[in-house]
């Protein structure tokens, strides 16, 4: 089983309506995150089982990398 959450979808910058960019993909036996944009910082509501996380980024423009600054509070 493979379940994806988009944890944001907008472009450059965050608005009422959503975060910038970060999806997370669940498996069975690990998290991986695809860009680090401030819609990570919902990561710890949707990745609750301890698994190993892996981050990959996409490029390094700021609506991707944005939310790094997070992780550090990420409880797995």
């Amino acid at each position: 089983m493979v379940k994806v959450t988009f944890l944001g979808t907008n472009g450059w910058f965050d608005t009422q309506t959503g975060n910038t960019i970060s999806i997370l993909i669940e498996s069975s036996r690990f998290y991986i995150v695809l860009d680090a944009g401030i819609g990570i910082y919902k990561l710890n509501e949707y990745a609750k089982k301890k698994k190993p996380v892996y981050v990959f980024l996409s490029h390094f423009h700021l609506d991707h990398v944005v939310g790094l600054h997070t992780l550090p509070m990420y409880n797995s």
